[in-house]
């Protein structure tokens, strides 16, 4: 479901944010541009239980895109982020726990940066962000 910005999300679901995703914030998944926000509580519970099982935290870089703010970033014109993706900061060797939590939580698409984790609900996508992203996430230099 969408809103047209977190601040307008009703009590029960700043409530669940509280209870059951107590790690993050309606404000992290949220258009930077405009605050729309696209409420999954499914996604959610599994990034939720991604980061519980790493035991460390993820900073959200992108969640929810208006089609603006998608623009205006260079995103795709059917981007996954327009309604519910994760870019998740995975730096240094905490990228491959990070990963590695998301794949038990239940995640299958992923996009490899060097950076960052991109994830979204498609069932099984792997894809790299350019070819140096691919040899830092398999250690092959060809």
């Amino acid at each position: 479901m969408i809103y047209r910005s977190y601040k307008d999300l009703p009590p029960e679901i700043l409530q669940d944010f509280k209870n059951i995703w107590p790690n993050f914030s309606p404000v992290e998944f949220s258009c930077p541009c405009c605050g729309e926000y696209y409420h999954d509580p499914f996604l959610l519970t599994m990034l939720q239980d991604a980061r519980t099982i790493s035991g460390i935290p993820f900073n959200m870089n992108s969640g929810h895109r208006c089609e603006i703010h998608n623009a205006i970033v260079g995103g795709v014109p059917l981007s996954t982020h327009l309604a519910i993706a994760y870019d998740i900061d995975a730096p240094g060797p905490e990228r491959f726990r990070i990963r590695d939590s998301l794949l038990e939580a239940g995640f299958s698409t992923f996009g490899l940066y060097q950076t960052f984790i991109h994830t979204d609900p498609r069932p099984g996508r792997l894809w790299y962000g350019g070819e140096r992203s691919k040899k830092l996430w398999t250690g092959r230099q060809s």
